[in-house]
């Protein structure tokens, strides 16, 4: 399943190649009772560019086909957040 949701999810080429302002793509994995939690996290410029991928309704979570084939279940919605440094 590892292999499977990392392949789908994490060639950030794709990524770059389609969306300028792209940063960057983390995937992290746990084990929970007898199933595995995925959280997905992406890193924009801006709000503009995690539009040009999510679309005007950037909220609604993006879950490729393949990966909703495979899934049990997943978050209609997505989180977005500012990263702000610590000094």
């Amino acid at each position: 399943m590892w292999v499977l949701i990392s392949t789908w999810f994490l060639p950030s080429t794709h990524f770059q190649i389609f969306t300028k302002g792209f940063k960057s793509i983390q995937l992290l994995r746990r084990s929970v009772d007898k199933e595995v939690e995925f959280v997905t996290i992406m890193v924009f410029d801006s709000l503009d560019p995690v539009r040009a991928f999510a679309g005007e309704d950037y909220e609604v979570a993006v879950v490729p086909q393949k990966a909703r084939a495979v899934l049990s279940h997943f978050d209609a919605h997505s989180q977005h957040y500012e990263i702000r440094s610590i000094s």
